[in-house]
């Protein structure tokens, strides 16, 4: 190896070792990353990409109605003509071209309109299913969030147990403790192995779940934040603007847009009775056609008007107008009871949103409430005031409120995302709101909220 390759090598082993000295870490995935390497997987989202492909070829399908029809035609026959004085036998050709254009369709407009509409719902239900893959994926990640918390708790609590475990045993062996400290503290270990135990398949099925919707193997995801960033969050406008924004919601648009196209569908089944005039060019060509002359050969150009009135179906179409207007009548009810739905969906999403806040802050006060009364339990323990079972319950009630806590701020946050995809905001739009949220780099276990002294409370990431 030459000189200046020998220097690269070092230089860039060099640069690989300081930065994992200097704690380099990788970029943790947010929620819009997931989104981004779930949105082109998800085959919900690409059936529905498909839809509205299919669905924009129905407009030129509606509009072909209107223009000029060119048909070209061409035919070639080996005849044998038997007569009562001769046998023969000759070729007969026919070539005929024909230009047919519509004047007259007056259900032309109601079927491009129908098109139209159409289009609109199939891109409705596209974005539509762009926010139930948000839905699904929020969901995921944050039950994933959560036994991850859950785990920390479960090991804070599996280290008290243990060290309350030793120490009872210490202090029976020493003649100054009693065996129901021994069986207890055995009792919470065991417990707290089995939880562990819990957590731990959780954790590794909602990471499945993850992958499953990205479609490929994922890295590390960004945590929650220590502190609440209130003052970054927007701020929660009244109920009814969160009505009025519902309204834009993608399938509230694609009932709309469905209901429109079935009011288009009676104005075509009326038009079914309707006359029908078209204006028609033909040029013919034949030869060997007439069997008293089989060696002629003609020529003929025609040029006019055709008229058509339908005058009796055997009842179809009046029974075509009835069933589109039971399917005006059926759109326009789903419609409403889809709206009423989407309404109390979101109003309770918005009382969520508004509670949460306050329940979250009540949380965090019980929680530092719980950790002043476990530390004041292990002095009074070493004061002899106190058991080796008290503390483990000021243990185990400080890790239920921590857990609380955490649950309490992941609803919320999928309270806020609920909220605004109810409201038809983007999915773009909708993660905005809950951004501030989360932090790219794990906090150190110095600025845990909820670090238990000596307790072996000490943050982990996945």
């Amino acid at each position: 190896m030459c000189v200046i390759g020998r220097c690269m090598l070092w230089f860039v082993l060099g640069g690989s070792c300081l930065a994992a000295a200097t704690g380099v870490r990788a970029e943790r995935l947010t929620l819009p990353d997931l989104y981004g390497i779930s949105v082109g997987h998800d085959p919900a989202v690409k059936a529905a990409r498909a839809a509205v492909a299919a669905a924009a070829e129905r407009l030129p399908q509606a509009q072909s109605q209107g223009l000029p029809q060119v048909i070209l035609s061409a035919d070639r026959f080996s005849n044998q003509l038997g007569m009562m004085s001769r046998q023969d036998r000759y070729e007969s050709s026919n070539q005929t071209l024909q230009i047919r254009q519509p004047l007259l369709r007056l259900g032309l407009a109601a079927s491009i309109e129908q098109a139209v509409r159409a289009h609109d719902e199939a891109k409705a239900l596209q974005e539509n299913a762009e926010q139930d893959l948000l839905s699904r994926l929020s969901g995921a990640l944050f039950e994933h969030l959560l036994a991850m918390q859950q785990r920390d708790y479960v090991l804070a609590l599996k280290l008290a147990s243990s060290t309350q475990l030793q120490a009872a045993e210490r202090s029976l062996l020493a003649g100054s403790g009693v065996r129901t400290d021994v069986d207890e503290a055995r009792a919470r270990l065991d417990a707290a192995r089995a939880q562990e135990l819990q957590v731990q398949l959780q954790i590794e099925m909602t990471r499945r779940q993850l992958e499953r919707l990205g479609g490929r193997s994922l890295g590390q995801f960004a945590l929650l934040t220590v502190e609440d960033p209130w003052n970054k969050e927007p701020a929660l406008d009244a109920l009814t603007l969160w009505l009025e924004r519902a309204n834009n919601h993608p399938q509230l648009r694609a009932l709309r847009a469905r209901a429109q196209a079935a009011q288009y569908e009676v104005t075509k089944a009326q038009s079914i009775d309707m006359p029908t005039v078209d204006a028609v060019a033909r040029w013919t060509r034949s030869e060997g056609e007439n069997v008293f002359n089989s060696g002629g050969s003609y020529r003929n150009h025609q040029l006019g008007l055709q008229f058509n009135w339908p005058l009796y179906q055997g009842g179809a179409s009046q029974a075509a107008v009835r069933e589109a207007l039971a399917r005006v009548d059926e759109a326009e009810h789903r419609l409403l009871a889809t709206r009423d739905e989407l309404a109390q969906r979101l109003e309770g999403q918005f009382r969520l949103v508004q509670e949460g806040r306050s329940r979250i802050e009540a949380l965090r006060q019980a929680a530092f409430s719980a950790r002043q009364a476990l530390v004041s339990s292990r002095r009074s323990f070493q004061a002899g005031s106190r058991t080796q079972l008290d503390v483990l319950n000021a243990e185990q009630a400080l890790a239920q409120t921590a857990r609380d806590l955490a649950q309490s701020r992941l609803s919320y946050l999928q309270a806020q995302l609920q909220l605004a995809l109810y409201a038809g905001l983007e999915p773009a739009q909708a993660m905005d709101r809950i951004r501030s949220w989360f932090s790219l780099v794990p906090a150190g276990p110095e600025s845990k909220p909820f670090v238990a002294a000596n307790s072996g409370w000490l943050g982990r990431s996945d």
